[in-house]
């Protein structure tokens, strides 16, 4: 999970491709079990990174943030989602952002 969510360059990632990466070979898991992983991860590395619903800042995600990650359909930014698209996620993991990073820990 760490490698997709801290990748290079800094972007916002959807939570959708993390979650068929996990499906896929050789990791299997299924999908009861990933809104899990995603908040443990989320628990873990809360100070290296932000989640996002719809474009907007979720600055502490709630039981309906987490519910909401299993399934969405509509549409968004001009693209219809389904599955579990609204959901996205951005990783620092402590790389500077136009400053450094130091003086905000």
């Amino acid at each position: 999970m760490a490698e997709y969510v801290f990748a290079s360059p800094v972007e916002t990632h959807s939570v959708e491709e993390l979650f068929r990466r996990l499906k896929a070979p050789p990791y299997g898991v299924t999908d009861g079990v990933l809104p899990v992983l995603l908040c443990a991860f989320y628990l873990v590395h809360q100070d290296e990174m932000t989640l996002y619903r719809e474009g907007s800042l979720l600055p502490e995600p709630g039981i309906a943030d987490w519910e909401g990650s299993v399934r969405a359909r509509g549409r968004w930014g001009g693209r219809t989602v389904t599955g579990r698209g609204y959901l996205e996620m951005t990783g620092y993991a402590g790389r500077a952002l136009g400053g450094s990073l130091e003086g905000a820990r």
